[in-house]
């Protein structure tokens, strides 16, 4: 089972697991090319509802705005 599903199922079982969301959004930036922001910042902004202060979440949001 490819990476993507594999998080797609975690995220099936525990939505708000912070580690599922940023891994899909990693598998998502690597597998696209256009309307990257828009597929995986949704998946950051609901990763820092569950913790604002997770250090993943917001280094990876700040590598997304400044790509």
């Amino acid at each position: 089972m490819p990476q993507k599903e594999v998080y797609t199922e975690i995220l099936k079982l525990d939505p708000l697991n912070i580690d599922g969301l940023n891994s899909l959004a990693q598998c998502i930036k690597a597998s696209t090319t256009t309307g990257v922001f828009d597929l995986v910042l949704p998946l950051y902004q609901k990763a820092l509802s569950v913790d604002p202060e997770d250090f993943e979440t917001n280094f990876n949001i700040g590598v997304l705005y400044y790509e």
